[in-house]
């Protein structure tokens, strides 16, 4: 049993990571490349709605989609004083929809699946591991970053002046760190290729990936069925 299998197993209808991020790509392109319709819009925040209420991380994709949208509706201001509500109004539509399925499909996946999900769709190893590697990189700096303010905190100091000496501090301390952490993992016999290597579906996906491409097929079709 790989290891994608025993995250599923026991789970009625769960998935591999890799089939997740294959569903939300399957619907943000369908979504994206769908007819500029009235009706397709309609049927493609039906499919939205399913992801979103699928979406256990909820709390994660409120944060990340309020700047995103206010970056489109910005966009589409001048095409929506130029050529009216209506086209803006699709345009924009399909657009936040799109982002709307990508970050809440992303957002079932954990950051440390994510390289693996990425193996299992085929990207080459070299790529995934390098994306496992700059995902542990990005949480060390997280967290040794929040060390630092605290410490600031606790110190009394405040402001931005000494930016360049933090900013020195924070990357040292997370290369230590990572130094560290790959150290460990290589005593203890972990090689992150042979991992990616294991990386593959399991047959619970199914499920999963009918569904997705049923709502991408049903996008389409109501766009170019519909008014």
């Amino acid at each position: 049993m790989t290891g994608s299998d025993a995250l599923t197993e026991g789970r009625p209808f769960a998935a591999t990571s890799a089939a997740r991020v294959l569903a939300a790509l399957v619907l943000v392109i369908a979504v994206a490349t769908a007819p500029l319709s009235p009706s397709a819009l309609l049927v493609a925040s039906a499919a939205t709605a399913i992801v979103v209420l699928a979406t256990r991380s909820r709390a994660r994709v409120a944060q990340v989609l309020p700047a995103g949208l206010g970056m489109i509706a910005a966009t589409l201001l001048p095409t929506a004083l130029h050529r009216g509500l209506l086209p803006a109004t699709l345009v924009g539509g399909r657009a936040g929809l799109s982002l709307t399925i990508a970050v809440a499909g992303f957002a079932t996946v954990p950051a440390a699946e994510l390289a693996p999900a990425l193996r299992a769709l085929g990207v080459p190893v070299t790529v995934s591991a390098v994306v496992a590697s700059a995902l542990v990189q990005a949480k060390l700096l997280a967290t040794e970053g929040r060390r630092l303010s605290l410490a600031r905190q606790l110190r009394g100091r405040h402001g931005y002046g000494d930016a360049a000496t933090l900013l020195g501090t924070l990357f040292t301390r997370a290369a230590r760190r990572a130094q560290r952490t790959a150290l460990a993992a290589e005593l203890r016999g972990y090689d992150p290729a042979t991992a990616l290597l294991r990386a593959r579906f399991a047959r619970s996906d199914a499920p999963l990936l009918g569904v997705a491409g049923l709502l991408a097929g049903a996008v389409h079709v109501a766009g170019r069925l519909g008014p």
